[in-house]
């Protein structure tokens, strides 16, 4: 009987997002369940290994965490397979100092079909994740990813190499409150489904023409999405967004907003226009 009731606890767990028993994850985590999604939160890490045990035992016993958030922690790694037979949808690093995403060439292993959202706040050296060196396109299994986030970590330059190559999936790039003073003119590049994208409050002087490129495509990417919005700052008014190009302005840009911002800075942002066929 007593057999029976465990694995009833864990097959509901697996299928509806309930939280693991507390013994199994503490000291290090905790786990709570709002409507209907399992949340855990891990902190004040400082071995990889401290991690790696209730990731796994969740992951054993098939429990549905939908978010895991690290805060206040400082590890040398992320252990390779610490999500290894899990389905994380959102992980977010917080107040914390992680030097490498992975032990090895894998990152985020066993959550290439589930991983919707990374972010990192007030995190350092993120601007080590040198991402495609942990493998020749090493996030390109992960087709999932949709939001990207890095916000309030004192990144003063990225690099194209910093994200997946391709992503199919990502709509929402987030740099705000960085360093950031140039852009690579690829650095948009193999986002076929790219939305959003916000650098405000950073030290960006000029904007390459050819960042902007890769937004001819817009027309052709799926129905779900009627809006794009490009947030950016600049010390000089950048022109030709708001005139180049002159078809794709006309036929699906509207600029909703071309003006100095409180910091004396120009902000653009432009929603498309519906595009009937």
């Amino acid at each position: 009987m007593l057999l029976a009731i465990t694995l009833l606890a864990c097959l509901i767990g697996a299928s509806q997002g309930i939280c693991p028993p507390d013994d199994w994850i503490e000291p290090y985590c905790t786990c709570q369940s709002h409507f209907g999604d399992a949340v855990m939160t891990c902190s004040n890490l400082y071995c990889p290994d401290e991690l790696l045990k209730p990731l796994q035992m969740v992951s054993v016993k098939k429990y549905h965490i939908f978010s895991l958030q690290i805060e206040n922690s400082s590890l040398l790694y992320i252990p390779h397979n610490a999500f290894k037979g899990g389905n994380f949808e959102r992980i977010r690093f917080f107040r914390s100092e992680i030097m490498s995403l992975s032990d090895i060439d894998i990152a985020f292993e066993g959550l290439e079909e589930t991983l919707d959202e990374l972010r990192a706040t007030e995190a350092n050296f993120v601007t080590q994740w040198d991402w495609q060196q942990l493998r020749h396109h090493a996030f390109e299994n992960l087709s999932a990813l949709r939001i990207l986030s890095l916000v309030d970590n004192n990144i003063e330059d990225i690099t194209r190499n910093m994200l997946p190559n391709p992503a199919p999936e990502l709509a929402f790039l987030d740099f705000s409150n960085n360093e950031i003073q140039t852009i690579q003119k690829n650095f948009f590049t193999n986002m076929p489904k790219l939305v959003h994208v916000s650098l405000t409050n950073n030290k960006l002087i000029v904007l390459p023409e050819d960042t902007y490129s890769w937004a001819t495509a817009f027309e052709a990417r799926p129905r779900w999405s009627n809006k794009f919005v490009f947030d950016c700052e600049c010390e000089f008014p950048i022109i030709w967004i708001a005139d180049v190009p002159m078809n794709l302005n006309r036929h699906m840009f509207i600029p909703i907003s071309i003006g100095r911002t409180k910091s004396r800075q120009y902000r653009i942002q432009r929603i498309p226009m519906l595009i009937k066929k």
